[in-house]
């Protein structure tokens, strides 16, 4: 059906099937790693039976595309296509069953939404478009391959398929990896599946850590995790602040947080050392990691405490950006720290009225043991913004799912981003939108901190109000910032509901993973 079917025969040189290390008995294989290349000569039949999806980017029209494919189809199908403005089409043809992908074909105008920055870019459309069409190619158990055929897309439209291929792809108990057809690709080269498989690989990563029930991972079994992901490293270290650590180096909200919990909190430092770039002051990254949140003795309800094993996605966001680092062997030095526990209920819990003392010296009266994320984070942002010497960050994010209100005020698909620095905060959102991981700018409106005033300590920990709830809780960090770096907060969701765009099933999403891979690269 298709001009140039033949495969050549030979896999892409990518880093390898089994990506991830064992973890929990869980492990994940790569589809775009077994892809193989078709070859450019023309084939009349192949020896597997073959479906075909042809993505048509913007440079093409999907009218011309159907009147070229080799085989043809029947007139009432090209005049169908014709007709009809949609994005996708699913065909039977004597070939077999074929799937024309257009996101560029549709009759609705084109919207600047807000400048620009909430509409797709061309590498989200390719991303996005692929889920429209994969789920129901993979049910197709009878065929062994799988053709997927790009015309007329730009290389950022290429790479956004091959990622959405990927993503959707992806399955948290690996029983749709069973029968998955052979994937042949064609239009593309191979440093692009390469770069598309670290991409995808490392916002896989997050969602699995995401996924997994709070009985399997805690702070122990975490840092056992992150130790091994790095082990074979030579440009990444990994050093574990453990239980008697934190109390050495006086981190006492982590210490509270997670001193209830069977297994005890700890600090993880991931360090990024590129040989080349040794010299180089690194970027600095702060992830929450409450890898299961009660709320503490201010306990959740049980609606509210369904799905809080998703509480360290900030820490998972962060560790799949040291996992594309690592993978990419990218040339900026930066620093990783996720601050990791479990918020958890017994007689040694911390308790509001509590007054605890930060590393940093600043006291905090404790209002809600449900605001404990920011209280980890403090800690760890005095560790990150300690560093001195060639090791001091020359700026700071901090990415965590602190806040219902975020969610309240953006919903699932957009993350809110705070900061002290407008040319950081614009190109997190110029990566934002080109990486199509959404955010939008929040308020820092720093009259709301009266509303953090404590009568026995120097602040709260919350606010009495719940209105304005995910800017007190940035204001709240900020202080621990205070204006010595350049400093963003990342209040996600990382989860969604139902499937959406290239996520197949309900569960993580590794939000924001993909935005700080293109601020690293400088994406636009």
């Amino acid at each position: 059906m298709v001009k140039g079917r033949k495969s050549t025969g030979q896999k892409s040189e990518k880093s390898g099937e089994k990506l991830w290390p064992e973890l929990l008995g869980s492990t994940h294989k790569s589809w775009l790693s077994s892809a193989i290349l078709a070859s450019q000569q023309p084939e009349s039949s192949l020896d597997h039976a073959i479906a075909t999806a042809v993505y048509i980017g913007e440079q093409a029209d999907v009218v011309r595309v159907a009147e070229d494919l080799q085989d043809g189809l029947h007139e009432w199908q090209l005049e169908l296509i014709k007709k009809r403005k949609q994005e996708s089409y699913s065909l039977t043809t004597e070939a077999g069953p074929l799937w024309l992908v257009s996101p560029h074909n549709t009759s609705l105008p084109e919207v600047s939404d807000h400048g620009g920055f909430l509409s797709n870019s061309l590498y989200a459309q390719g991303r996005d478009a692929v889920g429209s069409f994969l789920f129901g190619c993979l049910g197709l158990k009878e065929f062994d391959q799988l053709l997927v055929c790009i015309k007329g897309a730009s290389q950022n439209e290429k790479l956004g398929v091959l990622v959405g291929l990927e993503l959707s792809s992806y399955n948290f108990q690996n029983k749709r990896r069973v029968g998955f057809p052979q994937l042949v690709l064609m239009g593309v080269s191979e440093k692009l599946i390469v770069d598309a498989q670290r991409i995808a690989d490392s916002v896989n990563v997050s969602r699995q850590l995401v996924n997994m029930p709070a009985a399997d991972l805690n702070p122990k079994s975490y840092a056992e995790f992150v130790k091994q992901l790095f082990s074979k490293s030579k440009t990444t270290d990994v050093v574990v602040w453990d239980w008697e650590r934190l109390k050495k180096e006086k981190l006492n909200l982590i210490v509270a947080v997670g001193q209830a919990a069977e297994e005890k909190p700890c600090l993880i430092h991931i360090k990024y050392r590129p040989e080349s770039s040794r010299t180089k002051k690194p970027l600095a990254f702060v992830g929450k990691g409450i890898t299961y949140d009660t709320g503490g003795l201010d306990m959740k309800s049980p609606v509210g405490m369904r799905n809080m094993k998703k509480d360290m996605g900030g820490s998972a966001t962060v560790l799949g950006l040291a996992h594309w680092l690592e993978n990419s062997g990218y040339k900026t030095p930066c620093d990783f720290y996720l601050a990791v526990a479990e918020n958890s209920v017994a007689s040694n819990a911390y308790r509001p009225g509590d007054i605890l003392k930060s590393r940093s010296g600043k006291e905090i009266e404790i209002h809600n043991t449900d605001a404990e994320g920011r209280l980890v984070l403090a800690d760890a942002i005095e560790v990150a913004l300690s560093a001195s010497g060639v090791d001091e960050p020359t700026s700071l994010v901090n990415v965590a799912t602190l806040t219902g209100a975020v969610k309240i005020a953006l919903g699932t698909d957009l993350f809110g981003v705070f900061s002290n620095d407008d040319d950081l905060s614009d190109k997190i959102a110029d990566a934002s939108y080109a990486m199509g991981d959404l955010s939008w700018r929040m308020p820092l409106f720093r009259p709301y901190k009266r509303l953090l005033q404590s009568t026995v300590a120097d602040c709260s920990n919350a606010a009495s109000t719940s209105l304005g709830g995910s800017i007190t809780a940035a204001l709240f960090l900020e202080q621990f910032v205070n204006g010595r770096k350049p400093w963003a907060h990342l209040d996600i969701y990382a989860w969604a509901d139902g499937p959406i765009g290239p996520y197949c099933e309900p569960g993580a999403t590794g939000q924001a993973v993909q935005c700080l891979i293109g601020y690293i690269t400088g994406k636009s």
